[in-house]
């Protein structure tokens, strides 16, 4: 017993002296553990650590799992997206100029040459279309796509199947006004003609309207007149409003104040003038066979607005054959 344990048969004395005399250093088996733990993989951070939502399957047939393999290590997807990416921003750029940014991400070689794809993105800065602005906007696939490159018995160049697409950006106010100034927009302000009870066949009319976003406030300048009449014969209309989202499809203004000095009492005029300019703007009238937007945000602040919202797209349809 005392030669296995010598210090047992020590006086207390003895003990604190070699107590004192011990010198702590660190036990070889822990550097080792250290060592061992250090070549693991690195754990993800507790941000990362959550699971992600899995990618949707596609709806469409891809290259076998060992032949996608084969070209993700050999690095041929990678060189393919690249080329992609490249290819898709300098077009953007030619259409849209500004900043656009294309990114898109594969299956494989074999698969882009298909045009099947898992994600499809563009950003946009700075950019504009037919004069339009855009301003800084961000759409991306929210499923698989497959994209037809060529005309063929199955279809016209474009979407194979209907795709969503989701949106979201914001826009400076200044930007609001001089797309809601382009003749491409303006047009499509729906602004009513109402009867007029008493007269008939005869309507009023709103003609040559001047609508532009100020300080988070429509402002819009306008004649209201009879029908087909001359404007000089109108009354001149001065009126500002709350632009409000409705059910993701109209805009409508809210909280009118009218001004006229054709009117003697223009405050009484503003409840029938959300009548008559309701809604202010209506995404159906965008809307064609192969895509169809809805917002489901918008957020009008002092200088900028926020919006977010889905496009959805879907094949061009296939003329009828005649035998």
């Amino acid at each position: 017993m005392s030669t296995l344990y010598p210090e047992l048969g020590k006086s207390d004395i003895a003990r604190d002296n070699t107590a004192k005399s011990f010198k702590p250093g660190v036990p070889p088996g822990l550097v080792f553990a250290c060592l061992a733990l250090s070549l693991l993989p690195q754990s993800a951070s507790a941000g990362d650590a959550l699971p992600s939502a899995p990618e949707p399957p596609p709806t469409f047939k891809v290259a076998g799992r060992t032949s996608r393999a084969v070209q993700k290590y050999s690095g041929l997807t990678w060189i393919t997206e690249r080329g992609i990416n490249l290819t898709g921003t300098l077009a953007a750029k030619l259409v849209l100029h500004g900043q656009p940014r294309f990114k898109v991400q594969t299956y494989s070689f074999t698969d882009s040459l298909k045009g099947k794809f898992k994600k499809v993105s563009l950003d946009l800065k700075d950019c504009s279309y037919k004069n339009v602005p855009l301003g800084e906007l961000h759409a991306s696939t929210m499923m698989p796509v497959q994209f037809r490159l060529f005309k063929s018995k199955k279809g016209q160049p474009g979407v194979a199947a209907p795709v969503m697409v989701a949106v979201h950006g914001q826009v400076e106010e200044s930007d609001v006004s001089k797309a809601l100034a382009s003749p491409s927009i303006s047009s499509e302000l729906n602004f009513l003609r109402l009867t007029l009870p008493g007269l008939g066949d005869q309507h009023l009319q709103v003609v040559e309207p001047k609508v532009k976003l100020e300080n988070g406030v429509v402002k819009i300048n306008t004649w209201l007149i009879t029908a087909n009449a001359p404007k000089e014969t109108g009354v001149k209309l001065d009126i500002c409003a709350s632009p409000v989202l409705q059910n993701d499809r109209f805009i409508m203004l809210k909280e009118t104040k009218v001004d006229s000095p054709d009117i003697v009492e223009p405050e009484k005029f503003s409840a029938f003038s959300e009548d008559l300019l309701n809604p202010l703007l209506d995404f159906g009238k965008f809307d064609r066979h192969t895509h169809a937007f809805r917002l489901n945000e918008l957020n009008v602040q002092e200088k900028k607005v926020k919006f977010a919202g889905k496009l959805l797209l879907a094949p061009k349809p296939v003329a009828p054959t005649i035998n």
